[in-house]
């Protein structure tokens, strides 16, 4: 890949013949699984669904890793505590977030929360694996434990249709891809 100021001065990159300018998408990648429920504990668990091995795009900027999940508790409240891996290391980089949604009261549920890690692709040029952990926020008090990949009560079934009032299992959504 080689670099190419437009007259914007922003970088744009070259792969082969193709030329793309500062802030293409490329690389994208989605996966989606439908796990069991997985309970929190009082130590960091890897969440199902959310790893992904990715090779960024020869001469992108960063990488963008998004996933999603709902994420549910039965007991007092829902505090959850989310980490990033990148090749077995802990990571927080750039503009990565993790949401936590305080939930008080017994069976409550999120909404559909993405967690988003942005990570600089210098030097990334091989597989890697990116991943999520997640622990109850407080690890002495298990008051704050929680499910992932479960909706107490939802009110639309799969496709959409009809209103119910039955717990269900939900979906992680992956996406990966990089920015030139």
């Amino acid at each position: 890949m080689s670099g190419i100021v437009n007259s914007t001065g922003a970088r744009s990159g070259v792969i082969g013949r193709a030329t793309f300018h500062a802030g293409t998408v490329v690389g994208y990648e989605k996966n989606q699984t439908t796990p069991s429920v997985q309970s929190s504990t009082q130590s960091y668990a890897d969440i199902t669904g959310s790893s992904v091995t990715y090779t960024p795009t020869a001469g992108a900027s960063y990488i963008v890793y998004e996933c999603s999940f709902v994420t549910s508790t039965s007991v007092a409240s829902l505090l959850p505590s989310f980490r990033f891996f990148l090749d077995g290391v802990v990571t927080k980089h750039g503009d990565s977030y993790t949401p936590y949604h305080p939930g008080m009261g017994t069976q409550f549920s999120s909404i559909r929360q993405t967690h988003r890690m942005i990570y600089s692709a210098s030097g990334w040029t091989s597989d890697l694996v990116v991943k999520m952990q997640f622990r109850a926020y407080d690890a002495h008090n298990s008051a704050n434990s929680c499910q992932l990949h479960y909706s107490h009560y939802d009110s639309q079934t799969g496709d959409g249709s009809v209103l119910g009032s039955t717990d269900r299992i939900t979906d992680v959504d992956v996406t990966i891809y990089s920015v030139m």
